[in-house]
C-alpha cells in the first residue's frame, strides 16, 4: 500500500545512500546503515536551525522548515567510517586504512572498450575470467615498486610477480602457490609459504615456529592442528545471493569464503583417504565433506559436487585434491538465491551416517551470512542431524566489523541449531576474521579456543603444541616444552633448535640433552629420580606413590604463577615459597575432617567446611600473635570474628572484615567511622571526616547526592582463586559489602 519513495516519503523506505541523501528531510546513518529522519526537523525556528552546525542544518524559507544541507562531495567521499564506505554499492568504494578516507573504486567497468580507453586501467582475460583492473607495477623506482606486494624489480624495470598477476581473490586462491592478502594495501595476491605438511624432516619441522612435529604419527603439521583427533567434519555453508556483496576487504563474499576454505584444506592434517574408501580408527587426522545450501522455494535447496572421479562429491574425504576440486565446483555452481537450509541439514545427516562408530569425533560447521528462510520447518531434519552425535557449531559471517540488524536476524535463526551449551558453539565474526589464522576453521583443534576445546585431544605427552598447555603441569608433561613463570605461558624449548648431538649436549644454559631414541634435542626431564631421597632433594619435585613427579606448586618461583596454577591448589607463603594446600582444607566430609587431629569441622550459616584448629597456643604471646585469637582467663580463645573460617562468612558479619594479606588470612574485627558518634574522636582518626552531623570515611567526605548502578560479572570464571582470595565471586561480594 505504501507510496513509492519521493521527496515526502518516510526516510526508512530509502534502502540506498543516494536516494536517502537526495531527500532533504533524511540523513544516512553510517553506523546502522539505514536512512533516518534528519535531526534538523526538530528545529522550528531559523535561528536554532542555522546554529546547528553539527548536523549541517539550513533553513528553507519557502517551506519554513529546517533541512539538512545536501552533501557537496561524491557519495564515497562523504563516508567517514570504514563500514559506511564498504557498504555503498553504487558507486563502489574502497577504504584506505592508512589515510582513513573513502574513495571511489577505479576500473569497475565490465566493458573491455571502456576499460582500455581509461589510462589508469588494463583488461585481464584468462582462466575464464574477464575483468577490468587498475594497472599494476608501473612504479619508476625500485623502492616504490617493491612496496607493492604484487611487484618485483628486475633488470631496472618494475614487473608483476607470478602471483601478483591474478587480479581477483577467486583467481588467486585457485593457484595452489598463492594466497590473497586482503588486509594489505592494496589487497594483493602473494606467494604462499611452504606448508608444514610438506616438511618431512623432524628437525626442519622444529625450526619453523608455525609447525609442530606430531611424534605419534611422525608427521609435521601446522601448530594449530597438533591436537587434532580422528575427526569427520561436514561443512554446511551458505550459498545465498547476499554473499555476492563486498565483505570487509573482500570484494565478493562467496569467493572469499571459497578462498578461505581452500587455504584451510591446504593446511589441514588430512587422512589421505579417498571418498568412499575405508578409514582407519586412530589416525589423528581429518576427513571433510562440503554441502552448499540456498536455492529457491520448492526447488533444489542444497547440493554437493558430483560423486565422480576426482571429486569428494559430498562424501567424507581425506584427500586434498578431491576436496579442492569440490570447492572449485561449488564456486562454479553458486546458488546465489535465497537461504533455505532444510535439505542441507538432511544431506549432512546422511553423510555423517557413513562415519564409522569407532570412537572418532564428528562435527558440523554451519556457516551463514543471513536469516534462515525456513528456520520454522527444520525440526525433523535437525533432530536427525543431532542423532548422529556430532558437535554442531554455528558461524555467522558478517560483512562489516560492526554488527548490523541483518547479522542479528541471522544469529537468531542459526544459534538454535547448534549443540549445547549454545554460547560455546556459536560465533558471529566478520569475513576478515573468518579468513585469518585465528578464525574458527584454522583453530578447530586448538583447545584454548571456544570451538577447539570440544574437539581437541586431551593433554598427554607429546600430543600437542606447547602453547596449548594451560598450566605448568601439562606443559612439563610435553617433552619439548618449557614453562615460564614470568609470562605464565608454555613455550617451545630452545633445545629443539639443535639438530646434532654435540651442540645439544653443550647447551647447559637451557639444560639440553640429546635423546638418542627420538633423534632430537630435548630439555632434560625434570623429576626423573628413582629414589625418594634424590627426588625430594629437588624442591620442585614430589615423591608420590613411589614415583618422582613435578610438584605443581613448588616448581613455581613467582606469586602470580603460584596462585594461578589450576592443576593443584597452591598458596604463596611469607618465605616466598609456593606450597600445595593440604591437610584440613583438602578434606570434604565431616568424618574425614574429624579424623585429622589438627582439624575441626565448622557447620553454621549454611556453610560446612573443614578448617585447621585455631587458637590452641599454650602461651599468651603465641596466642595474640594470631589475629583470630585472644587471651582470656589464662586460655587462648577464638575471637568473635576469628570464628568465621571463610571470606564469604566473614564479610556477611557487619562487625568483621577479611584480611586476605595477613598470613594466615584471617577474619578480624573492624571499627568504622560510622560507629564513632563524637566529633572530636572522629577528627582524631586520619581515616575519618566529620561531615556536619556524622562521622564518615575521609574518602567519602566530598560525596554528592548520588545514584549509582554497579553492573558486575557473574560468570563461571569468577569461581577461581583471585590473588589471595580463594573464590573470586565471594571476594567481589565481600569487597562490595
Amino acid at each position: 500500500l505504501a507510496l513509492p519513495p519521493n521527496g515526502g516519503a518516510p526516510c526508512h523506505q530509502y534502502e540506498v545512500y543516494g536516494a536517502c541523501v537526495a531527500d532533504a528531510g533524511c540523513v544516512w546513518d553510517e553506523s546502522a546503515l539505514r536512512c533516518a529522519d534528519t535531526p534538523c526537523l526538530l528545529h522550528c525556528g531559523q535561528m536554532d536551525c542555522d546554529a546547528d552546525e553539527d548536523n549541517k542544518c539550513a533553513w528553507n524559507g519557502a517551506e519554513n522548515t529546517c533541512y539538512t544541507t545536501p552533501p557537496t562531495g561524491g557519495a564515497c567521499e562523504e563516508q567517514k567510517t570504514e563500514t559506511g564506505c564498504l557498504a555503498l554499492e553504487d558507486p563502489e568504494c574502497e577504504w584506505s586504512r592508512d589515510d582513513e578516507v573513502c574513495t571511489e573504486k577505479l576500473c569497475t567497468t565490465t566493458s573491455k572498450d571502456e576499460c582500455t580507453a581509461d589510462s589508469q586501467c588494463e583488461w585481464f582475460e584468462e582462466e575464464g575470467a574477464a575483468v577490468c583492473t587498475p594497472k599494476r607495477c608501473t612504479a619508476p623506482t625500485e623502492g616504490e615498486c617493491v612496496a607493492d606486494k604484487r611487484c618485483e624489480w628486475e633488470g631496472g624495470v618494475c614487473k608483476v610477480t607470478e602471483c601478483g598477476r591474478w587480479p581477483t581473490e577467486q583467481l588467486c586462491s585457485r593457484d595452489g602457490n598463492c594466497y590473497y592478502d586482503a588486509l594489505s594495501e592494496p589487497a594483493a595476491c602473494v606467494p604462499k609459504r611452504e606448508s608444514c605438511g610438506d616438511v618431512v624432516d623432524k628437525c626442519a619441522c622444529h625450526e619453523k615456529e608455525e609447525c609442530f612435529w606430531l611424534g605419534s604419527k611422525a608427521k609435521c603439521v601446522e601448530s594449530q592442528y597438533g591436537a587434532c583427533p580422528t575427526l569427520d567434519l561436514v561443512v554446511l555453508f551458505d550459498g545465498s545471493g547476499s554473499m555476492v556483496k563486498q565483505f570487509g576487504h573482500h570484494p565478493h563474499g562467496f569467493h572469499a569464503l571459497m578462498a578461505t576454505m581452500r587455504e584451510w584444506v591446504n593446511g589441514l592434517p588430512l587422512s589421505g583417504d579417498k571418498a568412499g574408501a575405508a578409514s582407519a580408527a586412530d589416525t589423528q587426522k581429518v576427513r571433510v565433506a562440503f554441502v552448499q545450501y540456498g536455492g529457491e522455494y520448492k526447488k533444489v535447496q542444497a547440493k554437493v559436487a558430483p560423486p565422480t572421479a576426482g571429486y569428494a562429491g559430498g562424501r567424507l574425504s581425506g584427500d586434498k585434491d578431491e576436496l579442492l576440486a569440490d570447492i572449485d565446483w561449488h564456486e562454479d555452481n553458486y546458488f546465489a538465491k535465497q537461504t533455505y537450509i532444510q535439505e542441507g541439514l538432511g544431506m549432512s545427516s546422511d553423510i555423517l551416517a557413513t562415519s564409522p562408530a569407532d570412537g572418532r569425533r564428528r562435527a558440523v560447521y554451519i556457516i551463514s551470512d543471513g536469516k534462515l528462510d525456513d528456520a520454522n520447518r527444520i525440526g525433523a531434519e535437525l533432530d536427525d542431524l543431532h542423532a548422529t552425535k556430532p558437535e554442531v557449531f554455528g558461524i555467522v559471517v558478517r560483512r562489516f566489523a560492526q554488527h548490523t540488524e541483518e547479522d542479528e536476524k541471522a544469529e537468531a535463526t542459526l544459534r538454535p541449531l547448534t549443540s549445547v551449551p549454545q554460547d560455546d558453539h556459536f560465533i558471529n565474526i566478520d569475513m576478515d576474521h573468518m579468513a585469518s589464522p585465528e578464525g574458527p576453521l584454522s583453530t578447530i583443534c586448538d583447545p584454548t579456543t571456544p570451538f577447539g576445546k570440544y574437539l581437541a585431544l586431551p593433554p598427554n605427552g607429546g600430543a600437542r603444541p606447547c602453547y596449548q598447555a594451560a598450566n605448568m603441569t601439562s606443559c612439563l608433561g610435553e617433552a619439548a616444552c618449557v614453562w615460564s613463570d614470568l609470562t605464565q605461558r608454555c613455550g617451545v624449548s630452545p633445545c629443539l633448535a639443535h639438530c646434532e648431538a654435540a651442540p645439544c649436549n653443550g647447551d647447559a644454559e637451557n639444560d639440553c640433552a640429546w635423546d638418542q631414541g627420538a633423534g632430537e634435542c630435548l630439555p632434560q626431564k625434570r623429576c626423573a629420580a628413582t629414589t625418594e631421597g634424590e627426588c625430594t632433594a629437588d624442591m620442585s619435585c614430589a615423591w608420590e606413590r613411589g614415583v618422582c613427579t613435578v610438584d605443581a606448586c613448588r616448581a613455581h618461583t613467582g606469586e602470580a604463577a603460584c596462585l594461578s596454577e589450576d592443576a593443584a591448589v597452591c598458596e604463596w607463603s611469607r618465605d616466598d615459597v609456593c606450597r600445595k594446600v593440604t591437610g584440613c582444607v583438602a578434606q570434604t566430609s565431616k568424618g574425614e575432617c574429624e579424623a585429622e587431629r589438627e582439624c575441626e569441622w565448622f557447620e553454621e550459616e549454611g556453610a560446612a567446611v573443614c578448617t585447621p584448629k585455631r587458637c590452641t597456643a599454650p602461651t599468651e604471646g603465641e596466642c595474640v600473635a594470631d589475629k583470630r585469637c585472644e587471651w582470656e582467663g589464662g586460655v587462648c580463645k577464638v575471637t568473635e570474628c576469628g570464628r568465621w573460617p571463610t571470606e564469604q562468612l566473614c564479610s556477611r558479619d557487619g562487625n568483621c572484615y577479611y584480611d586476605a594479606l595477613s598470613e594466615p588470612a584471617v577474619c578480624v574485627e573492624k571499627e568504622t567511622c560510622e560507629t564513632v558518634t563524637e566529633r572530636c574522636r572522629c577528627q582524631q582518626q586520619d581515616e575519618c571526616f566529620w561531615a556536619g552531623d556524622a562521622c564518615v570515611e575521609s574518602r567519602y567526605g566530598a560525596c554528592p547526592t548520588l545514584d549509582l548502578v554497579v553492573l558486575f560479572d557473574g560468570s563461571g570464571s569468577m569461581t577461581r582463586q583471585f590473588g589471595r582470595h580463594p573464590h573470586g565471586y565471594y571476594a567481589l561480594m565481600a569487597t562490595m559489602r
